[in-house]
């Protein structure tokens, strides 16, 4: 509040508020210090390109069905201290505590696998970001987790190890 007051009187030069006042006039009008949200715009022709991209995806993933090819989601998470709440509901006089324990374990980074038949596959965590060696390390063990069921990389710039020749 008092930051605010300062703006007021660069704005104003000849006019003070307190901090008191400023205060009361807030709560009187219902104005109230509230988090920030952000939120991501895709530019149009970013926008155009991801839907050409999930058409031609999504043909793709009609055509290996049709192929009867098992289909295997993956995907990339990293927890640090940021992927804590900061802001969460809680009863009057009560108040939210973390286990410090629980908060200061370092970086981690998981990959899982999952498909629609079998559910969560291969799951390998990382204490340090994930490299491409990494990466491949882990399709070489999926591949051999999946067994000869044919499957097949989207990525035609990734050297897939899974990819069928």
């Amino acid at each position: 509040m008092k930051q605010r007051t300062v703006y007021f009187h660069r704005q104003f030069t000849n006019k003070r508020i307190a901090v008191t006042s400023l205060r009361r006039l807030y709560l009187k009008h219902g104005i109230k210090c509230k988090k920030v949200r952000h939120e991501k715009v895709m530019p149009l022709r970013s926008r155009t390109n991801f839907v050409q991209n999930c058409q031609l995806l999504l043909n793709e993933i009609a055509q290996a069905k049709r192929e009867g090819r098992q289909l295997v989601y993956l995907d990339e998470i990293n927890f640090t201290k940021r992927s804590l709440k900061l802001r969460e509901w809680s009863g009057r006089n009560s108040n939210l505590t973390v286990d410090q324990k629980e908060v200061y374990v370092g970086y981690r980074s998981v990959i899982a696998s999952m498909t629609e038949e079998t559910g969560i596959g291969l799951v390998m965590i990382y204490e340090q970001a994930i490299t491409g060696a990494d990466f491949a390390y882990y399709l070489k063990k999926l591949r051999a987790k999946l067994g000869t069921q044919p499957s097949r990389c989207s990525w035609t710039d990734w050297p897939c190890t899974s990819r069928r020749r």
